[in-house]
């Protein structure tokens, strides 16, 4: 394994966790449409 294939492994790993956090900044505004009340609950999901 190359120093390159490390750094990628690591950009990688950082990526998913930035997207991971702005997804739950997110979560609140995709609320299920039958049920305005349970937007906050989908956190769990992902």
């Amino acid at each position: 394994m190359s120093p390159a294939d490390d750094e990628v492994r690591i950009i990688r790993a950082h990526l998913q966790r930035e997207i991971a956090k702005q997804a739950d900044e997110c979560v609140p505004l995709h609320r299920a449409p039958d049920n305005p009340d349970k937007g906050v609950e989908y956190r769990s999901h992902g």
